[in-house]
């Protein structure tokens, strides 16, 4: 009977040095299932955020599909899935509490703040442009997103405070200057609502590169419609 109290005292020990390493294990489940499903995802989430074209046997639908696995406390994961269905063609009304959800987890995402930014310009545009403001803010000089920056801020650059929208101006510009970019995504710009007005403020200061682009875009225009 004597070693009773002992035995307890020490099995209470053994319970209290297994306590923490099970909670550990406990807490490691959720980001080792969603590390699984952001493994289902590849190539996707590799390509999705350099903006790379998927391999013709890669669904953005099918990245979606894998990443709805993932552990919705882990916001980059759901940022990522929310961005593979709208490029899957999912009506925002689908993909932006997935979004919100991810960036309540991850705040700091520009990238995530611009998606939801261009998913309500339409319908709530104070909440859109207040959206692209903090993206702008949290990574002014972020390369991969330029192009996502000025097609919301397109509609949306007029909402912006004089320090937002600098930033906006300042990179819509390379968009302009730099040739990849311009090959690549300043057409999609221009035949936005907004877009031309957004690309001539941000070559305001450059009178010569503004008139260069006004005569691309009229070349463009002439070639697209011959016969008037």
């Amino acid at each position: 009977m004597a070693n009773s109290p002992r035995r307890a005292t020490a099995i209470l020990i053994a319970v209290l040095l297994v306590l923490p390493a099970l909670a550990v294990g406990a807490a490691a489940v959720p980001r080792f299932l969603s590390g699984l499903a952001v493994d289902a995802s590849f190539p996707a989430a590799g390509f999705i955020p350099q903006n790379a074209v998927l391999p013709e046997d890669v669904t953005y639908a099918d990245a979606a599909d894998a990443l709805s696995g993932a552990d919705t406390r882990d916001g980059a994961a759901q940022i990522l899935r929310a961005e593979a269905m709208q490029r899957a063609g999912e009506r925002p009304e689908t993909y932006v509490p997935v979004l919100i959800e991810g960036l309540s987890h991850h705040p700091a995402s520009p990238r995530g703040w611009t998606l939801l930014a261009e998913a309500e310009a339409a319908h709530e545009p104070e909440r859109a442009a207040k959206a692209l403001s903090l993206a702008l803010r949290l990574a002014p000089l972020d390369y991969r997103i330029i192009f996502h920056r000025a097609r919301a801020g397109a509609p949306l650059w007029r909402l912006l405070d004089p320090e937002a929208q600098e930033i906006l101006f300042r990179q819509t510009a390379r968009l302009w200057s730099e040739e990849p970019l311009r090959r690549e995504f300043l057409n999609e710009v221009l035949l936005l609502e907004g877009g031309p007005e957004l690309i001539a403020r941000a070559l305001a200061d450059q009178p010569e590169e503004l008139r260069a682009l006004n005569r691309l875009t009229a070349r463009r225009r002439m070639y697209s419609n011959p016969g008037r």
